[in-house]
């Protein structure tokens, strides 16, 4: 039985924020992905890195912010849109599956929160949602991720 890739999110928990996450793969990495008909590790790094970004336009970095709208949607999401055509079909009745579409929706939901507290100059309170919920929403993705591996993992053996 070969070992498969798994994401661990790191908590940087006196900055309310996440860190790359660490990324564990082996030998049945590629026949997994296979399986999967979809890359769950770019999943949960493509939504980090969405966090990230945001962490960084409210601290003032720059960032192109055409992305904004687009990602902050899930239905312009990767992720979301495998959850809803060929994720829904062929694992649709995994109870983590489900789980993962529950969490993944919150996550883009504060996503959204977040930018129209930006749009409306809360800036403060933009930031207030992006450490807590968003950050939570963020953290429950990423272990659905991994639970949802696991599941599926265990169903090819």
């Amino acid at each position: 039985m070969g070992s498969v890739a798994t994401v661990e999110s790191v908590m940087d928990v006196r900055r309310g924020m996440f860190v790359e996450p660490r990324v564990r793969s082996g030998v049945g990495l590629a026949s997994h992905q296979a399986l999967l008909g979809f890359d769950l590790v770019a999943a949960a790094e493509s939504h980090l890195s969405l966090f990230n970004r945001m962490r960084d336009y409210l601290h003032g970095e720059p960032v192109d912010t055409t992305w904004f709208t687009l990602e902050a949607q899930s239905v312009s999401c990767e992720l979301g849109e495998w959850m809803e055509n060929e994720g829904k079909a062929r694992f649709g009745q995994l109870p983590s599956f489900v789980r993962l579409c529950e969490r993944h929706a919150e996550f883009h939901y504060y996503a959204e929160a977040v930018l129209e507290k930006i749009r409306s100059g809360s800036w403060i309170a933009a930031e207030q949602m992006r450490k807590q919920e968003f950050s939570q929403s963020l953290r429950r993705v990423l272990i659905m991720l991994t639970e949802l591996n696991e599941d599926i993992r265990a169903l090819s053996c």
